[in-house]
């Protein structure tokens, strides 16, 4: 006698199921999209082993408002902490990263084309991105975290508040942003 099949888990029976548990969306009207970032969790099987080391659980998922149909899937080293949609150009500034636990905050700048679904990770040197913003076509802010808390207790409520210009942020290469363009006095944010 066949035994019936049972169903035990049914995958993407959630909003936004290609990229986890939601952390953080945004919603822009000029593109008509939704940028999500969220998290998948760990690869873990039974005998407590985990993925190797390339497996990261974050992604940033860009919906079309009207049905939420998924145009892009990206997945991210660290956790999303920022959003920003370029006000003319097709393109989304996404800020990521976290504390590694011993000593360092680090994380990246993605550009995400909105058309194509290219990403650039700009910053040179890896490094916490905690809020990115427009202020021009031309002009980006960011909020960095300290690079460390080395004998920096108060580096959890400080940041580095940088604006990068660049012509076309469209044609920004890889790692293009370096350490002497996010220099920056701390301060409390």
């Amino acid at each position: 006698m066949t035994r019936a099949p049972m169903v035990r888990r049914v995958f993407g029976d959630s909003p936004f199921a290609g990229v986890g548990a939601p952390a953080l969306a945004v919603a822009d009207a000029r593109s008509r999209t939704v940028a999500v970032g969220g998290y998948l969790g760990y690869v873990q099987w039974g005998g407590s082993g985990t993925a190797d080391s390339r497996w990261t659980g974050h992604r940033i998922g860009v919906y079309e408002q009207d049905g939420l149909r998924g145009r892009h899937l990206v997945r991210s080293e660290y956790p999303v902490r920022s959003f920003a949609f370029h006000p003319v150009l097709p393109l989304l500034a996404v800020g990521t990263g976290q504390y590694d636990g011993g000593c360092f905050f680090e994380g990246e700048l993605l550009l995400i084309r909105l058309d194509s679904g290219d990403v650039v990770s700009a910053l040179r040197h890896p490094r916490e991105v905690l809020e990115v913003e427009w202020r021009s076509e031309t002009e980006l802010r960011l909020v960095l975290a300290p690079c460390d808390d080395w004998e920096n207790p108060q580096a959890y409520e400080q940041g580095h508040v940088v604006v990068v210009t660049r012509p076309d942020w469209g044609a920004v290469g890889r790692k293009s942003i370096g350490a002497e363009e996010v220099a920056a006095p701390v301060e409390p944010v």
